[in-house]
């Protein structure tokens, strides 16, 4: 198992293999089911001190952001009751006040508090759903707008004909 596995650990429900006494491979303690890479405090879990490398993720959602179309197409989501999206006014008056989206953690927060992937997942997701709402509604006035340019440019090309 490596140079000195286990030469730390005489506990019989710990698993430690390391190749030197400061390098830590993994650490194991089936007491409370928790596994260190690279660490002998793992605090979840798996807890890895380093980089992973890996081809996929799965992250599973307890309630994925469906919530934002629900609500804009039927006035309410069972996915989430209290889910309101925001006005564009309300997003920007919040980003030049506190220079992140609402709902958002600050970069602060996620430098001291780490990152959850799982809840960030659903909240980029969210954002997506809401972006993709502003642009329709976006769409919509382009195209009323449009619409309204060309009634007004053929009352003037009537006018212009009646005056000559």
């Amino acid at each position: 198992m490596g140079h000195e596995a286990g030469y730390h650990e005489t506990s019989s429900n710990k698993l430690y293999i390391a190749n030197s006494r400061s390098n830590t491979l993994i650490y194991g303690d089936f007491s409370n089911g928790r596994v260190g890479i690279g660490t002998l405090n793992p605090d979840s879990k798996l807890t890895v001190a380093g980089t992973v490398h890996c081809e996929e993720v799965q992250v599973n959602l307890n309630v994925s952001p469906d919530y934002v179309f629900q609500q804009y197409y039927e006035g309410v989501s069972p996915l989430k009751a209290d889910y309101s999206m925001p006005t564009l006014e309300e997003v920007e008056q919040f980003t030049r006040e506190y220079h992140h989206l609402p709902g958002i953690p600050s970069a602060q927060e996620i430098e001291e508090e780490g990152l959850q992937l799982k809840e960030m997942t659903r909240l980029l997701l969210q954002k997506v759903e809401e972006l993709t709402l502003y642009t329709i509604e976006q769409r919509r006035e382009h195209q009323r707008q449009q619409d309204e340019i060309a009634s007004l440019r053929g009352r003037l090309e009537a006018l212009d004909t009646s005056k000559e």
